[in-house]
């Protein structure tokens, strides 16, 4: 839960069972190629052409790929399908689901989550990691066995705190 979070990774297909133990959650995210470049537009001093944008829809889907079944090769079932259909504006990333491990060891399993959000490209670094806290799990404070030392000055301690 306190480690820094490891990537970005751009790549069109994820391999779960090749991530490291200690890997719970893993965001998936979309960003239009050449987003940071700049913008070049042609001078029309007499505002004689108008020009209507609109927003191209966003689609992004997730799917399982099972392998050879029934003769087929690699077939895919869909896990998550998430559309924006107001796309997302210049500068911004699109948060689209988080798969989430559950269990531990030869027990785990991955569940997918639709998240569905757009944040700026400057404050993503600051802003994923916050989003994503809650997708952590909390694992159980491991007990430390207290020294007879140790116990004898807590306990001063706080018999100090008391007076």
């Amino acid at each position: 839960r306190d480690t820094p979070p490891v990537g970005p990774v751009s790549s069109s297909a994820v391999d779960l069972t090749k991530l490291d133990s200690e890997a719970s959650v893993v965001a998936l995210l979309a960003e239009e190629p050449g987003a940071g470049s700049e913008v070049v537009r042609e001078a029309d001093s007499d505002r004689r052409k108008a020009t209507g944008k609109e927003a191209a829809v966003w689609l992004a889907t997730v799917s399982e790929q099972r392998g050879k079944q029934h003769g087929k090769d690699d077939e895919r079932a869909p896990v998550v399908r998430v559309r924006r259909t107001e796309g997302v504006k210049a500068g911004g990333i699109w948060f689209v689901a988080v798969f989430i491990r559950s269990g531990e060891g030869e027990e785990s399993r991955w569940r997918a989550e639709a998240v569905n959000e757009v944040y700026p490209a400057s404050r993503l670094t600051s802003l994923l990691p916050l989003r994503c806290k809650d997708f952590i799990p909390i694992s159980a404070p491991k007990s430390v066995e207290e020294s007879p030392g140790d116990r004898a000055k807590r306990l001063l301690q706080e018999a100090m705190k008391n007076t």
